[in-house]
């Protein structure tokens, strides 16, 4: 790649990587564009969840003002707190992972509850065949309306003689958008290497509340092209918004 000076940048709230000068929005920020209906029915449990556990001390007894209130206050928090403490757990969990290819996957798995997630990324490595090239690979692109992201893991198959990306997550399930996510990460870097990259990973592991789940999906071929179109359409989406909430910002 050709030497580039990169930063990270937060603009009115949205993460950029600003290339030679240049801003470009991040991956994950253009995808905030598409709804997550799931999220508000998750909220809704967890407020409810809070609520129950919070006022359960006082079936059959006096309920003051002042409990409920705090029932209230942490209702209001509970889907806050348990979002925080999921995105605090997956940063531990890149953060171990990173430390481990960085020492030539060498270093000991971590004691702590990111331990089985560590574990399960290098055997599924393994598994595949895939040797690590990049970690943590800040990638952008020109070519394509100008977006920049960071890539997990940029690996090869010696087999077959081609390269995949690979994006760790440890969130509850895979979801359509973090496939959209890592085909834009393939074909960033695609650019930037001006090689072939013909897969992208979503490689899910996480530990939460005693129990460990895992699971994995695969673009290639014609998949992995639909997956780009959808994160250009995406990008489409996502700059028209911006440009019509600029403008009507300016003449409302």
């Amino acid at each position: 790649m050709a030497d580039v000076t990169i930063t990270r940048k937060n603009i009115d709230g949205s993460r950029y990587y600003i290339v030679d000068g240049v801003p470009m929005r991040s991956v994950t920020t253009v995808l905030n564009v598409i709804a997550k209906p799931a999220l508000i029915p998750w909220a809704v449990r967890e407020t409810v969840a809070e609520v129950e556990s919070s006022l359960r001390p006082y079936v059959g007894k006096k309920l003051t003002r002042d409990a409920l209130d705090a029932a209230v206050s942490r209702a209001a928090k509970a889907s806050d707190f348990t979002r925080d403490s999921a995105a605090d757990y997956g940063t531990r969990v890149h953060d171990a992972v990173s430390l481990w290819l960085k020492s030539g996957r060498k270093s000991p798995l971590p004691k702590d509850d990111t331990g089985p997630a560590v574990e399960f990324f290098r055997d599924w490595l393994k598994r595949e065949g895939i040797e690590p090239v990049m970690s943590e690979q800040i990638i952008f692109s020109t070519e394509f309306k100008l977006y920049g992201g960071q890539v997990d893991l940029f690996g090869y198959r010696p087999k077959t003689k081609t390269h995949v990306v690979i994006d760790w997550k440890s969130s509850g399930g895979i979801y359509p958008e973090q496939i959209l996510q890592a085909a834009a990460y393939a074909k960033g870097l695609e650019e930037r290497l001006g090689s072939p990259v013909t897969e992208a990973w979503i490689v899910r592991a996480r530990f939460r509340d005693g129990e460990f789940s895992t699971g994995e999906y695969c673009v290639k071929g014609e998949e992995l092209e639909q997956a780009f179109t959808g994160f250009m359409a995406a990008k489409t989406l996502d700059d028209t918004l911006r440009a019509l909430a600029q403008d009507m910002k300016q003449n409302l």
